[in-house]
């Protein structure tokens, strides 16, 4: 796996480079330190630290210009998988290069939050239908299976689609989804293995909320103690339906109010 670890600042470098080990990296991954300075910026004075003991090969590169150009350019020489980003704690918008990777980066993005490791628990959005089982099995490929904790959450709407909807599916928990057999409930548990199926030694809790989707996505965050919130990106315009137009910025939204590190995971290509 090809990792960009995007940042310019010397008291950040270390603490996202010790994100790197709560993912599930091969021995054979190859890491670059980006720096991306303005066109007048000075060279940096002193060069990024990395952790103590680091155990991948890691190159680093300095690139001058806008950072998101600079940072998509970067990653589409490398072939790049993942990259990783820092943003600040206090934001309620993303920030203007956070953005522009969020929309146009073709790779996995983890955007970093401060003070977010140990990486203990992991919140992973599905949509309930068959695009989630791929974040699904994606996100499962790439989390450290040894010591996360996984919440699996989908938000139902709190209003029938049609009167033949069961009122009973209104009121469900997961729990209860699951043994009633529902859509959601079979998706739930199907969602569930996927992680068992990839080894994951954690505990792994379907999770059933209903409201607004964003509303009860930051409402689980902040009571459940996550320290990551997985979520799947749109598709490609052209395979998208009616629904997924209407759900368009829900990602950005979510990333902008979670309190916690995201990893925005793309779908697979083909």
């Amino acid at each position: 796996m090809n990792v960009v670890v995007c940042c310019k600042d010397p008291d950040r470098s270390e603490a996202l480079l010790r994100w790197l080990p709560w993912l599930s990296l091969t021995p054979d991954s190859a890491v670059t330190l980006l720096t991306v300075l303005g066109r007048h910026d000075p060279l940096p004075s002193v060069e990024l630290p990395i952790p103590p003991g680091f155990p991948l090969p890691l190159t680093r590169r300095l690139r001058h210009g806008s950072a998101a150009v600079e940072i998509l350019a970067e990653v589409s020489e490398a072939g790049a998988d993942l990259v990783v980003c820092g943003w600040r704690t206090h934001r309620t918008t993303l920030g203007s290069t956070a953005e522009r990777l969020f929309r146009a980066c073709p790779a996995n993005l983890l955007l970093v939050r401060p003070a977010d490791v140990p990486l203990k628990g992991a919140l992973i959005c599905t949509g309930g239908e068959s695009p989630s089982l791929d974040t699904l099995h994606s996100a499962a490929s790439l989390l450290n299976r040894e010591q996360i904790r996984v919440g699996i959450l989908h938000v139902m709407s709190q209003v029938a689609f049609s009167d033949a909807s069961p009122h009973e599916d209104l009121l469900d928990s997961a729990e209860s989804a699951v043994a009633r057999g529902t859509h959601e409930g079979l998706h739930l548990r199907r969602a569930a293995a996927v992680f068992q199926e990839a080894g994951f030694r954690g505990e792994v809790v379907p999770i059933l909320r209903h409201g607004l989707v964003v509303d009860e996505v930051v409402a689980e965050l902040r009571q459940g103690k996550y320290e990551l919130l997985v979520i799947g990106s749109r598709q490609p315009r052209t395979k998208r339906r009616w629904s997924d137009l209407l759900l368009e910025d829900v990602g950005a939204d979510l990333a902008s109010r979670a309190h916690c590190s995201v990893l925005l995971i793309r779908p697979a290509e083909g």
